[in-house]
């Protein structure tokens, strides 16, 4: 299970560094487990709109990766 404060970290550190670092895309694969994903879903929806970032959801780990790594258009 993901804690709020993982969370948190992930939305602060990562998602911004990754914008701010000139990332431009995140690839979230969808977890099995409900709370897990209410808390992603939400984290995301928060989160990425204060960032450069475009995000996307994907049942994958393959899809995610191929739209992640394809040429940003």
């Amino acid at each position: 299970a993901l804690r709020q404060a993982d969370l948190q970290w992930s939305g602060e550190l990562v998602f911004k560094g990754l914008s701010a670092l000139g990332g431009q895309r995140f690839a979230a694969v969808e977890s099995l487990d409900a709370m897990n994903r209410m808390g992603i879903n939400t984290l995301v929806a928060t989160v990425i709109p204060q960032t450069q970032l475009t995000s996307q959801f994907f049942t994958s780990i393959t899809e995610a990766r191929m739209w992640a790594t394809a040429p940003f258009i």
